[in-house]
């Protein structure tokens, strides 16, 4: 068994840096204080992409990432701040296994820190609506699936897939707007045919 190192008591500071330049704790404590949640779940959820060894180029050695998920998440563990007890609970919805779930859930179940309603209830998210909208002309399709929050927030996630280049997802992105909403927005600024 090992012993744990001891936690920091003191709120984070950060280090002097470039002006412009933010490092992960900052980062992660902006997105936190943001009213939406969109801005921490893409924060963790860009941790997680840019460590996926799948991204690295098979024709490219070394091109692999210099730390893993895994790491981060230890590291996650070991230091009790606002921040980082966030984002374990946006990692433990993200882990690609049950048991690094369980170890993450345990750790920030003792933690104190205030969280915004959303946060604690990720498992919980309810997607409830898909919609497809197809180009007049067959020349792609727009794919947006509504998702709602613990807390009632809501976001979009919308594909665009590209029929023209061979059937594929051209572009994809998240906002933080209902479903509903952007649906509206595309058919009243969509061109008919004449």
């Amino acid at each position: 068994m090992h012993a744990r190192r001891p936690r920091p008591q003191q709120p984070y500071e950060a280090a002097a840096q470039e002006p412009g330049e933010l490092d992960l704790m900052a980062q992660l404590d902006q997105a936190l204080a943001e009213p939406h949640p969109l801005a921490l779940l893409q924060g963790v959820g860009g941790i997680v992409a840019a460590l996926d060894p799948r991204r690295a180029n098979p024709f490219e050695p070394g091109d692999e990432p210099v730390t893993s998920v895994q790491e981060i998440i230890e590291s996650f563990l070991e230091v009790d701040l606002p921040a980082t007890t966030a984002a374990l609970r946006v990692l433990a919805v993200l882990a690609a296994d049950d048991l690094t779930a369980v170890r993450i859930r345990r750790e920030v179940a003792r933690r104190q820190h205030p969280m915004p309603s959303w946060v604690g209830g990720l498992e919980s998210t309810e997607v409830y609506r898909a919609v497809e909208m197809t180009h007049v002309l067959g020349d792609g399709d727009d794919i947006m699936v509504g998702a709602r929050l613990p807390g009632g927030e809501e976001l979009t996630a919308l594909v665009y897939v590209d029929h023209n280049l061979g059937t594929v997802v051209k572009d994809a992105f998240v906002v933080d707007q209902p479903v509903g909403e952007l649906v509206a927005l595309m058919r009243r600024t969509t061109p008919t045919p004449a």
